[in-house]
């Protein structure tokens, strides 16, 4: 073993600390502090042999931070993903971890759309075009298409009625 892989080492370690990193986080950092990309590569794959790394469970720690009245849709949680570190790869060997827009559109609506909703029914001032307008733009800007947003809000405003 090289003093540069060493150095490398340790430069990585003490950068995850305590807190969990991904592969591409500390790939980048090594490579920011100045260690050749074959030394960083070769650091990163020892260290998620060694566990120090995990982009599986980074990345099901980003699944489950975003659901509920935080969910999000596939297509953004796969970018959070891809901005957090975590390889295709990894990416690939969750996906069906990673719900559905159908059905994680249902949950977010029912978790903060519908509660909402049945509070605003039960005012004077409640303006129904102005709330469906609202909650329109609240699912496209959590990454839902505009067509399945607005399915899904008729749907589950039919249920209501």
């Amino acid at each position: 073993m090289d003093d540069s892989y060493r150095e490398a080492r340790l430069l990585a370690i003490s950068h995850i600390g305590i807190s969990h990193k991904s592969s591409g986080t500390v790939y980048n950092f090594l490579l920011r502090k100045g260690i050749s990309g074959e030394v960083a590569q070769s650091v990163v794959h020892q260290l998620s042999t060694d566990g120090y790394i995990d982009d599986i469970r980074m990345a099901r720690s980003i699944i489950a931070k975003r659901s509920g009245r935080s969910t999000e849709s596939r297509s953004v949680l796969f970018r959070r993903m891809l901005q957090a570190g975590i390889s295709r790869e990894v990416m690939d060997a969750i996906k069906d971890e990673v719900p559905e827009d159908r059905d994680s559109i249902t949950v977010l609506t029912d978790a903060k759309l519908m509660p909402d909703l049945m509070r605003q029914i039960s005012l004077d001032s409640f303006d129904a075009d102005i709330w469906m307008n609202k909650a329109f733009r609240f699912l496209v800007s959590k990454g839902y298409s505009p067509s399945l947003s607005i399915d899904t809000l008729r749907n589950r405003i039919r249920d209501v009625e």
